[in-house]
């Protein structure tokens, strides 16, 4: 919660997959952003707490990990592929809405590339002020009016810090219509849609992913919630499916009340990266 400004909101699948001139300018919009900050989000590396999860689980005390990131970092730490069930998908691939084709995210950031030759400056990296839109990064418009004011220093600031990442890997920029940018199709198919393959706010969970993590959660002797308030329902029936049918004991790591509290048989309010570590060090 809280991880998206109040001004600028997540796209939702509805918004992305609608028909019409809205539509084009609602995937223009998003495929913008997520171009701008797919360099930076691709190249994050995990924390100490993504790796203590994966020597946990090689040294065989956790089992399966089920994520509800879409950022890879647990498998960047070490965790083989098959032991992570990426709950809502990974941007780190896109998938065709009419073909079902997919692709690595990598590929399509160099067809975006290729579609938009201005988008790179001379020394390869991404060059926003090419497409025009450089003034419109990371500002929120508050305090007009105020002059010198609070409102003029938080904006100066704000371009001083430049874009704001979300958690999904894209940044912050307003007024994308004004921009001359194509959207990427499917090679394919040679016009299909493309969409990065995550369940989008507003979309449903796959019911063969639903369903493998429910049969994980079925048979769990103990699950561990680590950095979540599992406020989506996806994730909280986890716990209460392997609370209430194999009763499983519960831990949970994480900071501030989550939804699960009531069926926690062991609760710390720590930092993952900061308690994780200490296990494996004692293990």
């Amino acid at each position: 919660r809280g991880a998206y400004s109040a001004v600028l909101k997540p796209m939702t699948h509805q918004d992305f997959m609608r028909t019409g001139s809205e539509g084009v300018q609602n995937r223009k919009k998003y495929w913008i952003r997520s171009f701008a900050g797919w360099s930076s989000f691709s190249g994050m590396e995990p924390n100490s707490g993504h790796v203590a999860l994966a020597q946990l689980q090689r040294a065989g005390y956790i089992g399966q990990i089920i994520t509800q990131n879409v950022d890879r970092l647990h498998h960047k730490a070490g965790s083989s592929e098959v032991a992570v069930l990426e709950l809502h998908g990974t941007t780190h691939q896109v998938r065709c809405m009419d073909c079902d084709t997919v692709y690595p995210r990598d590929d399509v950031q160099s067809l975006i590339v290729r579609m938009n030759g201005g988008a790179l400056n001379e020394d390869g990296t991404i060059g926003l002020g090419n497409l025009g839109i450089a003034a419109t990064l990371g500002v929120t418009e508050t305090g007009k009016g105020d002059g010198a004011g609070s409102g003029e220093r938080r904006r100066r600031a704000a371009r001083a810090a430049g874009p704001r990442q979300n958690p999904d890997g894209d940044v912050e920029i307003r007024d994308t219509e004004k921009v001359e940018f194509r959207t990427p199709v499917c090679p394919a198919c040679r016009g299909g849609l493309l969409k990065p393959d995550v369940v989008f706010f507003g979309d449903s969970l796959p019911k063969e992913r639903t369903d493998e993590s429910l049969a994980f959660a079925k048979r769990a002797a103990g699950i561990l919630v680590v950095g979540s308030s599992l406020q989506v329902m996806s994730a909280f029936r986890l716990v209460q499916q392997a609370k209430e049918l194999a009763g499983a004991e519960v831990f949970i790591v994480t900071i501030g009340e989550t939804r699960a509290d009531a069926l926690a048989d062991h609760k710390v309010s720590k930092l993952a990266g900061e308690l994780l570590p200490l296990v494996v060090d004692a293990m």
